[in-house]
């Protein structure tokens, strides 16, 4: 859900649909920013239907690798711009306002932590899981840290709910950063989509039309069952598809805010919540080990209601 919502409204997005409106290209309407969502979604689905993600593997060390030159980038021009206009507008230490809504949001960046367990499966090592893992979040972690309070100290408190929406448009590194970003997300998307589309089939089209035996792969094609699977499948793949990007249209003003809500409502639950009670119901044996299983469970919950009333409240005032 997340790659396609920055995607529809990401990268420099609103600066295109200002295009002059007076030189159409083909009857088409470049000021509407439903023509790219369309675009986009034509692109998305394209990929999705794609069976076999392991093809995808190269393309998602590919997608990192541009997205650490993107951070990189970002974090010149800040660097340039405190250099020499000095401190952004309207910086405060803590910005009471819209606070909960960046806790929820922080709380989203845990959505991939089911993929922790088949990882540390796959792993040569998997003695030496933890240490990769915590070296690996305090890695990210800390280059989050540097590059927010960075972008934060030279542009202050920016309205745009992009960062490349602040940068000199003008520039040609600028707009080579819009399509590294427009190629990280396309690239990451078969991956990011992949457990979404697992799930929603595993209920829905493996039920309607069984899986064909492995002894009659010489005859799927023909196969009128294999046929109405597989295209079901894709029309599954389309409708999330296109419901995200609906979802990304329709919320851009306040995408923060959606995606703080939706983190806070089901990741904090996914990330916290529910490992905490397992562990307290299956392996908690001290009373120092339930201690601290029932403090995650209640610090969940405090974010949870917090974030939510908080955002709610907030768009209730707007």
């Amino acid at each position: 859900m997340d790659i396609v919502l920055y995607f529809i409204y990401g990268p420099d997005f609103k600066q295109k649909a200002a295009l002059d409106q007076e030189d159409p290209i083909d009857g088409v309407d470049l000021t509407n920013i439903w023509t790219y969502g369309a675009i986009i979604i034509v692109i998305l689905t394209s990929l999705a239907w794609v069976r076999n993600i392991a093809k995808f593997r190269f393309t998602f060390i590919f997608a990192n690798i541009l997205l650490l030159s993107m951070m990189t980038i970002i974090s010149i021009y800040s660097i340039a711009k405190l250099s020499r206009d000095g401190l952004g507008s309207g910086l405060v230490p803590v910005n009471t306002s819209s606070m909960w809504s960046m806790v929820g949001f922080s709380i989203y960046t845990f959505e991939g932590i089911g993929i922790l367990m088949p990882c540390m499966q796959a792993c040569e090592c998997p003695e030496k899981f933890n240490s990769i893992q915590i070296a690996a979040v305090a890695t990210v972690t800390g280059t989050f840290v540097v590059y927010g309070t960075l972008a934060y100290l030279a542009y202050g408190n920016m309205e745009e709910q992009m960062v490349t929406q602040i940068l000199p448009q003008g520039d040609i590194i600028v707009k080579v950063l819009v399509v590294l970003i427009i190629i990280i997300l396309i690239l990451s998307y078969p991956l990011t989509v992949n457990p979404a589309n697992t799930i929603f089939e595993h209920y829905t089209v493996d039920k309607w039309f069984p899986r064909t035996p492995k002894e009659h792969i010489s005859i799927r094609h023909h196969d009128v069952n294999y046929q109405l699977r597989k295209w079901t499948k894709n029309l599954s793949r389309f409708f999330i598809c296109i419901s995200a990007a609906y979802l990304g249209i329709e919320l851009s003003n306040v995408l923060d805010k959606f995606l703080g809500l939706m983190g806070a409502l089901f990741c904090a639950p996914l990330a916290l919540m529910t490992p905490a009670i397992c562990h307290l119901k299956i392996m908690a044996k001290t009373k120092n080990e339930k201690i601290e299983d029932l403090a995650i469970v209640f610090i969940s919950l405090l974010a949870v209601v917090l974030c939510v009333v908080t955002t709610l409240e907030g768009e209730g005032g707007a």
